[in-house]
């Protein structure tokens, strides 16, 4: 069996020296970033401040880089937002528990990862967050198709031309380029957006209360 990597999806800069490649490489994540429909953006911040309020909770999911994005903000979002009289946003990263990934990768298969955990865990009125730079990963797909079964609504972080998970998301967070290393950027810098603009705004609720 051949084997590609998807990196020969990447578009690849022209540029022959480290310094002239980390200048476009910059100028196209400035362009990538700019690409971004915040209206989606506020939409994404305000649900996942009325999940909290309401004690639902929160599910990440990706695969490869992405699942660390997955773990680093289930970090972020849970620790990062702690703010007294205000209840902790209760977030899990689907991604970052080894032993129930492979155990349901071996008997269901890999396509069946998150999904088979959003069965166990999630409820209606919580939150899924995919993170997919092509959009495809056929586990991400089948989580959003779960989740939206369960009435568990959904935000997609996607790049390229935001695949399946564009269409299946309730919220597409899309980056507009065709380079992975590129989505990935767009993704951790706009989840950092998120969990630090949901901790600022706890902590001035809190401090009203």
């Amino acid at each position: 069996m051949t084997i590609q990597d998807p990196r020969y999806l990447n578009h690849i800069f022209e540029a022959n020296t480290p310094a002239d490649y980390y200048r476009d490489y910059t100028q196209s994540l400035s362009r990538a970033l700019a690409s971004l429909d915040t209206k989606l953006l506020d939409q994404a911040c305000e649900l996942i401040m009325t999940t909290a309020q309401r004690g639902r909770r929160i599910f990440l999911a990706g695969n490869g880089g992405s699942a660390a994005i997955a773990d680093h903000l289930s970090c972020d979002l849970g620790k990062g937002t702690l703010s007294p009289g205000q209840p902790p946003i209760k977030v899990m990263s689907l991604s970052a528990n080894g032993p129930i990934l492979t155990a349901i990768a071996n008997d269901y298969g890999y396509e069946q990862v998150f999904a088979t955990q959003l069965e166990m865990y999630a409820q209606e009125g919580d939150v899924l967050i995919t993170i997919s730079s092509s959009g495809n990963s056929p586990n991400i797909c089948k989580a959003l198709e779960k989740a939206k079964a369960m009435k568990v609504k959904t935000i997609a972080l996607t790049g390229f031309s935001g695949g399946k998970c564009k269409a299946l998301a309730d919220l597409p967070l899309h980056f507009e380029f065709k380079n992975y290393g590129i989505v990935e950027d767009c993704h951790q810098i706009v989840l950092q957006c998120l969990g630090q603009i949901l901790a600022k705004l706890r902590d001035e609720a809190g401090s009203k209360a």
